[in-house]
């Protein structure tokens, strides 16, 4: 038997090969096979992610950048045809107004809370923010305070905690943190502080498998992915 198998082995070799490639054919064909969905009441999406900020050269990062109340208007003209809500990131630079815009046009909004590094531009998002969810309790769905914050390494997950607290405290609306996965998994206290969960799945962009821990972020391999993937996405 054994002088058999050696004098055969290459063809051994190659029938395991071509059932492992058949395997794996047949493996990537189930994952690509069209799974049926329940239709929805009608064809427009849940909510999409907006920014005004679409000429060229304009970008948040610019201080001195404003968002007409007419671009806003032009915009989720556009968007109410598609979408029942607009998820936004920041509540300055004119995007207060969207609130406004928004309930004329018969859209709800995800009012997002910008949060960076400076303590004194946190804090006048969040007050901007609370007067809106009380000015328009009836098209602002939810407040999304900070964006992936901890992946930029700009804030820790117990301030995170005590933003969301804040503002949970003087609203009567859903309070949410977004971050991608795995920033929720290495930080899975902060789930206990918002009213749900909102995370960011992003295949292409992803730094680990879901299903494999990922390392720890003090480790030194961290800071260079997440560096990577912040500068290449938009966040």
């Amino acid at each position: 038997m054994f002088d058999f198998l050696s004098r055969n082995r290459s063809r051994w070799m190659t029938l395991l090969s071509v059932l492992a490639a058949l395997l794996v054919l047949a493996w990537w064909r189930a994952q690509g096979t069209p799974q049926p969905m329940v239709d929805a009441a009608d064809d427009k999406l849940q909510c999409v992610s907006y920014a005004p900020f679409r000429k060229p050269g304009e970008t948040p990062l610019d201080p001195g950048a404003m968002v007409s109340e007419a671009r806003l208007r032009e915009d989720l003209s556009i968007l109410a045809a598609r979408s029942r809500c607009v998820r936004t990131y920041s509540v300055i630079q004119g995007l207060d107004k969207v609130p406004e815009v928004a309930r004329s046009l018969g859209m709800k909004v995800l009012l997002g809370v910008w949060i960076g590094r400076e303590r004194d531009k946190n804090d006048i998002e969040i007050q901007r923010a609370i007067q809106l969810a009380r000015e328009y309790p009836d098209t602002i769905r939810g407040i999304v305070v900070g964006n992936e914050v901890l992946l930029r390494r700009e804030q820790s997950a117990q301030q995170m905690a005590k933003y969301i607290d804040q503002v949970r405290s003087a609203v009567d609306v859903p309070v949410t943190y977004a971050d991608v996965w795995e920033f929720w998994s290495e930080n899975a206290e902060l789930a206990r502080h918002v009213s749900f969960v909102t995370v960011h799945i992003l295949p292409y962009w992803e730094d680990h498998p879901v299903g494999i821990t990922p390392p720890s972020t003090t480790s030194p391999a961290r800071p260079s992915a997440c560096v990577r993937c912040s500068m290449a996405r938009t966040c």
